[in-house]
């Protein structure tokens, strides 16, 4: 499973997640939220329906700074997206 996530260059991998659990919360009737860290996730994920659309993640060009890894997001990335998805007009 871990190769599959590292070698899905083009997403299909998660996209086959998201609808998996997508199925699911519809099935459970589970009211699901949900965002995407890639641009083409996320664009995929706008033409679906059955769960709420939350803002897309911040883009990494948003802060300079990096993880300690110097490659993932930010505390900043992190404090802004929680930011964004917590205002109330985000939940109506």
């Amino acid at each position: 499973v871990k190769q599959k996530i590292v070698d899905d260059e083009h997403n299909e991998y998660s996209m086959l997640y998201f609808e998996k659990i997508i199925d699911f919360c519809k099935t459970e009737k589970i009211d699901l939220y949900c965002s995407a860290w890639t641009k083409n996730e996320y664009e995929y994920l706008k033409h679906k329906d059955g769960f709420h659309l939350l803002p897309a993640f911040p883009t990494l060009d948003s802060f300079e700074e990096r993880a300690d890894d110097g490659y993932h997001p930010h505390e900043k990335h992190y404090r802004l997206f929680v930011d964004e998805i917590t205002t109330t007009s985000n939940f109506l």
